[in-house]
């Protein structure tokens, strides 16, 4: 089930990004050839790039404020999914220099991670997981 939802969340990711690709940019999204066989950067310019990470960025910064301490609400006080969103929505609206910190070192721990052949991640993600845990104790109250 969780497989599925992830697909979802995936799909929806790159159908908004070739939406605002399009209208905003007025370029076209990557296919997902170009994208997982690594011809999108041969295939794309420096500003077709760089509108795809802006995009991208946009779309993470969304996720982040929605999710950020929303898990470990639901496991913890078994709050709903929409309140355990706007709780987390709060929580990095009153935060935002945290957060910003915070979400810088989960990209650069998830890159590090990726490098060796994604077994890095198997270090990384109960790490992350363990201090998203933290963060939320010290963050809800």
């Amino acid at each position: 089930m969780h497989n599925i939802i992830l697909a979802l969340c995936a799909a929806v990711w790159f159908g908004i990004s070739a939406l605002l690709l399009g209208t905003v940019f007025h370029i076209p999204a990557p296919d997902v050839g170009e994208t997982l066989y690594r011809g999108f950067l041969d295939a794309t310019n420096r500003s077709q790039v760089l509108a795809y990470i802006v995009i991208g960025g946009v779309l993470a910064t969304g996720v982040f404020a929605v999710s950020v301490v929303a898990i470990p609400l639901i496991i913890d006080r078994h709050a709903t999914a929409g309140q355990a969103m706007r709780a987390s929505v709060n929580a990095v609206l009153h935060n935002i220099p945290a957060m910003l910190l915070w979400s810088a070192l989960i990209l650069l721990l998830t890159i590090i991670g990726y490098a060796p052949l994604l077994l890095g991640l198997t270090l990384i993600a109960p790490l992350l997981g363990h201090a998203t845990w933290h963060a939320y104790k010290g963050m809800i109250r």
